[in-house]
């Protein structure tokens, strides 16, 4: 029986195996076929409709950073988060695009942090004032995590429907931290850890059993100040007091009747009534419909040769030193020094660009990798180079440290900053060892070999060492952030001390210089790179968007796949997919006469 069912097993695993070739396969050979001109001829270029509705649909949340059109990506047909930016340029150019009838928004499901959804909500609103319709439909905004970002988004539109049966949970905002120093102490794992300062919460998880007051005090603050936010937004954009959402917010969740009644929606119905709604609102029986990535994509306008350009330098993820390099199954690996270092260091030399925007978000990490970055933003700014600095959801602690010498910082009102401070230490292993009476053999040269080693205490003289090392780490964070902010010492120590701010209270304490999204920190871009109000300009992404397929076949044959043609091009792509799929990259590849050095 057994053999029986591991002959099954292994049938089902081959057949899937197979069946994920063939789907990546065939997504491969589309896509790229599909970028080789010969092909092109055949099949047309795409264009946009004269009659279009885009569409926005959050499913699979928002990105911050473009497509990375690896293996993996391509064998999800398409199912990838939406490119906030795509978004917001599609929203811009909509407005006044005459084939572009309406926007409508598929809402209610996927994860949405508090800053994008701001700046898509801006983006959402803009376009209203081309006085063509918006609506927001949603079957629920209860089964599919946090209500309040996405019922947020859906204040933005003209006409918000949610099925009879929906509930609509906005019952506000709730961070939940845990204290895990006691369940450490149960099995015997002992947390050296220690931080500066009191509001450093990760440092404090570690070793307390129960919340520190300075640190639910400075959690309330957040959360109130996201509260403050969305009510405004909500009340502004539904003609209701902020005072009656707040009442709303405290006694929901509601059902959808509720809400209809409380004047939270405008209508209660179903998709198919929706695609009514629609096609009255446009005038157009059959209007064709179309995502707001790919009208990004088909409407936009390469910049003038003449165009002032501005580099754009993206980082998303925890900060690191390095990684292991472009993967062909895509992905991507974080914000590493060594790459953010050198995309900003190539604008920096590269005489064309006369301004950096510098996109984060990130909830900080290595303190030498922050550094590495923050030197070279102050490099630019010594070469007479501007650097904006664009937050998105999250840029805290390291996050911060990058972007705290920026000549400007703008942040969204509920992207989380700040958490200027530090945390260190180590887990101490020994009682669980003794427990489970392991032992760890082995042997040390120098006095202090064992300081970061998990099996032993610090000692008194490595303790004082460590607190040593954590004000050093401190007074340079303190210092530099004191320096790229023109604080004096008491003004940094009121904002300091690993406080994390929303970037309205950021606003208002001198962290940040303004609340807004990307596009206006090009706005201020543009400003300091003295380009007239209203001129184009050229973004120029560092480092070059190269997808992990090109930027894989180049370092496996040595030279830059723009010595090939696109057909050459297209035939090394997929070669390299049907050996990595077979378990052999790179062989067939470097075996083809074509791609030989």
């Amino acid at each position: 029986m057994r053999i029986i069912v591991f002959l099954l097993k292994s049938i089902v695993g081959l057949l899937a195996s197979i069946g994920f070739i063939l789907v990546a396969g065939t997504a491969a050979l589309i896509y790229y076929g599909s970028q080789v001109p010969e092909v092109k001829k055949l099949v047309g270029e795409e264009k946009i409709p004269a009659e279009t509705v885009l569409e926005l649909d959050l499913a699979q949340g928002l990105a911050e950073n473009g497509p990375q059109d690896g293996l993996l990506d391509l064998a999800r047909l398409g199912k990838r988060p939406l490119l906030l930016s795509d978004a917001v340029e599609a929203l811009e150019r909509a407005a006044d695009d005459p084939k572009v009838l309406a926007v409508v928004a598929h809402l209610g499901r996927g994860d949405l942090g508090l800053a994008q959804t701001s700046e898509l909500r801006d983006a959402v609103l803009k376009f209203r004032e081309s006085g063509k319709p918006t609506i927001a439909f949603a079957e629920t905004f209860g089964e599919a995590g946090e209500a309040m970002p996405h019922f947020y988004l859906a204040t933005a539109f003209e006409k918000v429907w949610i099925q009879p049966s929906a509930s609509l949970p906005i019952t506000g905002f709730r961070f939940e931290q845990p204290f895990i120093g006691g369940a450490l102490e149960m099995v015997g794992v002992v947390p050296r850890f220690d931080q500066r300062e009191e509001y450093k919460g990760v440092g404090s998880s570690l070793t307390e059993r129960e919340q520190p007051e300075a640190i639910r005090e400075n959690l309330t603050d957040l959360v109130d100040s996201f509260l403050e936010e969305t009510a405004k937004g909500i009340a502004e954009a539904r003609g209701l007091s902020e005072t009656k959402v707040r009442e709303i917010i405290d006694s929901a969740p509601l059902n959808g009747q509720q809400a209809l009644d409380l004047g939270l929606v405008d209508h209660l119905g179903y998709w198919d009534e929706v695609e009514a709604e629609i096609e009255s609102a446009t005038e157009s029986t059959e209007p064709a419909r179309m995502g707001l990535a790919r009208y990004a994509s088909l409407s936009r306008v390469p910049a003038p040769e003449s165009a002032t350009k501005i580099a754009l330098v993206r980082g998303q993820g925890g900060i690191t030193l390095t990684d292991s390099g472009p993967s062909p199954l895509g992905g991507g690996s974080g914000i590493t020094s060594d790459r953010m270092a050198k995309a900003l260091s190539d604008a920096i030399e590269d005489d064309a660009i006369k301004a950096i925007v510098l996109r984060v978000d990130s909830p900080g990490g290595s303190y030498v990798a922050s550094d590495t970055i923050w030197h070279q933003v102050t490099r630019a700014r010594a070469v007479g180079k501007p650097v904006i600095v664009s937050m998105g959801n999250l840029a805290a602690s390291g996050g911060y440290f990058i972007a705290m010498a920026a000549d400007k910082i703008v942040a969204q009102p509920m992207t989380i900053t700040g958490s200027i401070g530090v945390v260190s230490g180590k887990f101490v292993v020994e009682e669980v060892l003794e427990k489970l009476q392991l032992s760890m053999g082995g042997a040390e040269a120098g006095k202090n070999a064992g300081f970061y080693s998990a099996t032993q205490d610090f000692t008194p003289e490595q303790w004082k060492l460590f607190q040593t090392m954590l004000d050093e780490v401190y007074a340079d964070f303190t210092g530099k952030a004191a320096a790229g902010r023109g604080f004096d010492a008491e003004q940094i120590d009121a904002v300091a001390g690993g406080r994390i701010w929303s970037g309205a209270d950021a606003l208002e304490v001198g962290l940040v210089d303004a609340l807004g999204g990307l596009s206006t920190a090009i706005d201020l871009a543009k400003e300091a790179a003295g380009v007239p109000p209203g001129e184009a300009i050229a973004l120029v992404p560092f480092p070059e968007e190269q997808d992990p397929f090109a930027a894989f076949i180049e370092e496996a044959i040595g030279k830059p796949l723009s010595t090939l043609t696109r057909l050459e091009q297209f035939a090394a792509r997929w070669l390299m997919i049907s050996d990595a799929l077979t378990g052999n990259p790179q062989s067939r590849l470097l075996q083809d006469s074509r791609f030989r050095q």
